[in-house]
């Protein structure tokens, strides 16, 4: 071990923070500084994956050449599927929305205005009728030749309806391929009305692994909706205009005047796939259209698409808008560099969780902290990481297999953070490791081991990702099952033949705090003790698996936005000036010096039981039976200052637990 372990610094709850008192906020408070005052690793090497700092000569206004753009998503409708408008009739509305339409980018068509760096927020609170000018185009009719639909802009289409006037939100894709984006933007949009179709060309991108969704609504002259409000709408793309209307005191989405939506169209972009959905809101019937393969010529959709609807994808555009000015470094949200500064940790007994902090940045271009526990001292978990885990991020979890952990740790858990979009963003996600694999049913042939995520807009106060639902698959309809709640609870049922799901809330909570500017850099670790913010993990002991007795082991590292690559910012540490890992099958921590892990022996006093520091040795549990043995057995500790005499928990063994000790001899101070 790189680092010692002292069980005063990891002293346990007081009766001050049962659950809901201590906030789950990326910030080690004083509170949880009292009963993880000491860090069970400190970082031994600089970063190899950039030092969060300030970034300063962006120009808001500045979006370069958007009206340039000749790639992106094209698509031809049958008027009949809208209901037949007449010429000039059609209005349309589009924007580039969260991977669960849960976060309108400032990617709008037409534009919102040049300053607007971030997203708009919730879908459910915006107005575009807040906005300068109209965000709708009407469609005008011509008699022009059809284009081919492939991706690619055509001379048919004339100049455009509208161009971009914001810089980007979401990403602006480097990767100049035809399939692949690793971010969204609407640079333009062309359509024209001819004979019995409709022809729309948006330029631009949408991010593949689904990290970016194109949501365009349609005004066609039928009664339709100018604010989504409570109405039973039609349920497409998971539940994706039902995360846009009216909840509780969030209005719904709100349309300029003059725009009544009555239809909608949403595409997403897998790795190597898209797929679109078309419905009218006045049907309560699905809208699955099908699925086509970016770079393909003739607009096919394949498994459904009865109706005739053509669409292409062509996500090669480098060009076109540029990333929004980044948010000031020093924030909570944005970071533009990743390290881990520290570990901290303390057990809530009373609230059977675990609590962890690990400090430090993650930048917000996708990286992922990559976190692993051995809980239960078995033989049980992965020493090397298999390749069928669950189906987590996009199967990008599975990028890691091959790698070999220390000797004697075996990972038993897998929860991890990742910080999207410039800060606006955060997902989770989780997951059980067993040593065989996943479990499978074979009646079934499913998993019965649930990938978990959650996540989404990071909202203001660093409020926690948590796993608390909605979605928990049954087994049966797919091979991958998934669940917004806590993976392990969630598929408990499974191993005992009862094949429903257990989702439970309330167990798995990630909260993350950017704002650190000090720790390590990119040549010194110096400070790297002193950092207080990070990535908070709350998990419950049930879903953890821990076993109640023995030590825990914690490994993990900052990971690339594909967890191909593999940083240097290491729990357990590398020798100083040890370069980033790279690749996740050629590493094995056992042939580098020394453990890269840290280890947690949680304690547990007597007097924990019940928080009666005055019953000491809770003798008779329950019921604070306080006589003279307990002052013995109190001063016996505090004699030889052993950490459960530190009955304030302050991290110290004084006076100060003295005069608390005495304190709580009034019983209802107990």
């Amino acid at each position: 071990m790189r680092v010692g372990l002292s069980l005063l610094g990891l002293m346990v709850v007081t009766p001050q923070i049962a659950r809901g008192q201590v906030a789950v906020d990326g910030y080690w408070s004083d509170s949880e500084r009292a009963l993880g005052s000491l860090p069970i690793f400190v970082q031994t090497n600089p970063t190899g994956f950039g030092d969060n700092r300030l970034v300063t000569g962006c120009d808001p206004f500045e979006t370069s050449s958007p009206e340039a753009v000749a790639t992106g998503f094209e698509v031809a409708i049958p008027l009949a599927l809208l209901g037949n408008p007449g010429a000039n009739t059609v209005k349309v509305v589009a924007f580039i929305n969260g991977r669960n339409h849960d976060v309108v980018s400032n990617q709008v068509l037409p534009g919102v205005g040049g300053a607007t760096s971030l997203d708009l927020g919730d879908p459910r609170q915006v107005d575009f009728g807040q906005y300068p000018g109209n965000q709708f185009v009407v469609i005008p009719a011509s008699v022009g030749t059809s284009p081919s639909i492939d991706g690619q802009l055509d001379a048919g289409y004339g100049s455009p309806l509208a161009v971009q006037t914001t810089r980007t939100s979401f990403g602006d894709s480097q990767l100049f391929d035809v399939a692949l984006a690793n971010g969204s933007e609407l640079d333009a949009v062309y359509g024209f009305v001819s004979g019995s179709m409709l022809h729309l060309f948006f330029a631009g991108n949408i991010g593949s692994g689904y990290a970016g969704r194109l949501d365009i609504f349609f005004d066609t002259g039928a009664p339709g909706w100018n604010q989504l409000g409570t109405d039973a709408f039609p349920d497409v793309d998971f539940g994706s205009i039902q995360r846009m209307q009216a909840a509780g005191a969030l209005p719904g989405l709100r349309f300029d005047a003059g725009f009544n939506a009555s239809h909608f169209m949403s595409v997403g972009v897998g790795d190597y796939e898209f797929h679109a959905n078309l419905t009218s809101l006045g049907e309560l019937a699905p809208g699955y259209l099908g699925l086509g393969f970016p770079g393909d010529v003739g607009g096919t959709l394949y498994n459904s698409n009865p109706a005739g609807v053509m669409a292409a994808v062509n996500n090669s555009n480098g060009a076109g808008v540029w990333s929004a000015c980044p948010v000031p470094a020093g924030g909570p949200d944005a970071a533009f560099g990743s390290e881990i500064d520290g570990v901290f940790a303390y057990p809530d007994f009373a609230s059977r969780e675990l609590h962890v902090i690990v400090t430090g940045n993650l930048e917000s271009n996708s990286n992922n902290l990559d976190l692993f526990f051995d809980v239960d001292g078995s033989m049980e978990g992965q020493n090397t990481l298999r390749g069928d885990n669950v189906n987590a991020h996009f199967d990008l979890f599975n990028n890691l297999a091959g790698l070999t952990f220390d000797p004697d740790f075996l990972a038993d858990y897998w929860v991890s953070l990742r910080n999207h979009d410039g800060g606006r963003q955060v997902y989770a996600n989780a997951a059980v490791l067993r040593a065989n694999g996943p479990v499978i049913d074979f009646n079934y042939s499913t998993l019965l081991d649930y990938s978990g995520e959650s996540g989404g807009m990071k909202y203001p106060g660093n409020y926690p990702i948590r796993f608390d639902g909605p979605r928990a698959d049954v087994p049966g309809w797919q091979f991958d099952i998934y669940t917004n709640y806590s993976p392990r609870l969630c598929g408990l049922p499974f191993l005992s033949g009862n094949l429903n799901p257990n989702p439970v809330s309330g167990q798995l909570a990630v909260a993350l705090d950017n704002s650190n500017l000090v720790g390590v850099t990119d040549v010194s670790i110096e400070g790297a003790d002193a950092v207080r913010t990070g990535a908070e993990f709350v998990i419950s002991f049930d879903e953890l698996g821990w076993d109640g007795s023995s030590c825990l082991k914690i490994a993990g590292f900052i990971n690339s936005k594909a967890r191909d690559f593999v940083s240097n910012q290491v729990i357990g540490g590398l020798p100083f000036g040890t370069s980033n890992l790279g690749p996740p099958a050629l590493i094995n921590f056992g042939a580098i010096e020394g453990n890269q892990f840290a280890i947690f022996c949680p304690v547990r006093c007597p007097w924990q039981v019940d928080q009666c520091p005055a019953d000491f040795d809770n003798s008779f549990p329950g019921f604070n039976r306080i006589d003279g043995d307990d002052v013995i057995s109190f001063f016996g500790d505090w004699d030889l200052g052993l950490p459960c005499a530190d009955v304030n928990s302050d991290g110290a063994v004084d006076g100060d637990d003295v005069i608390r000790f005495f304190e709580s001899w009034d019983v209802s101070a107990c």
